[in-house]
């Protein structure tokens, strides 16, 4: 039978197909076998561990450089009351004068000679101090080494 020549035209060599097909990749969800799980267990394990030890390291740098800047932020709060204030304390060379008649003790810059303190004598310091030479060595017979009892 002869083929109408519409329908050859249909089939002929300048006609597309009605179905074309092409192949790609899709990201589908797939079941793991039991091998998969164990090996993405393990990865998982492992990814844990290195996590948790960056995090520490993080916390050891954080806690470094905070103890760092403590230490500037110290320090220059320290200097801007120095600037500001225009004093700063310093170790003086002092010298406590006791006086027994006035009952007073005074405390005197060494490198000014001002007066910093007086105040009334303890009752410590009110007990003088008698200068002796040298203490006595103790007799010979003051040491419990020597000591005897005698019973009879």
């Amino acid at each position: 039978m002869a083929k109408s020549k519409k329908a050859q035209q249909e089939t002929g060599p300048n006609v597309k197909p009605a179905i074309t097909t092409t192949h790609e990749t899709r990201p589908l969800r797939c079941v793991l076998t039991d091998a998969e799980r164990i090996a993405a267990g393990r990865k998982l394990a492992e990814k844990c561990a290195e996590l948790q030890r960056t995090e520490e390291e993080r916390k050891s740098v954080a806690s470094e450089y905070k103890a760092k800047l403590d230490r500037m932020t110290a320090e220059r709060n320290e200097l801007a009351d120095r600037v500001t204030s225009g004093e700063e304390v310093r170790r003086v060379a002092c010298k406590l004068v006791l006086d027994y008649d006035s009952l007073t003790a005074r405390c005197i810059r060494e490198d000014t000679q001002e007066v910093i303190e007086e105040r009334p004598l303890s009752d410590a310091e009110k007990q003088m101090q008698f200068p002796f030479d040298k203490a006595a060595p103790a007799p010979e017979h003051d040491s419990p080494a020597q000591w005897r009892c005698r019973t009879r």
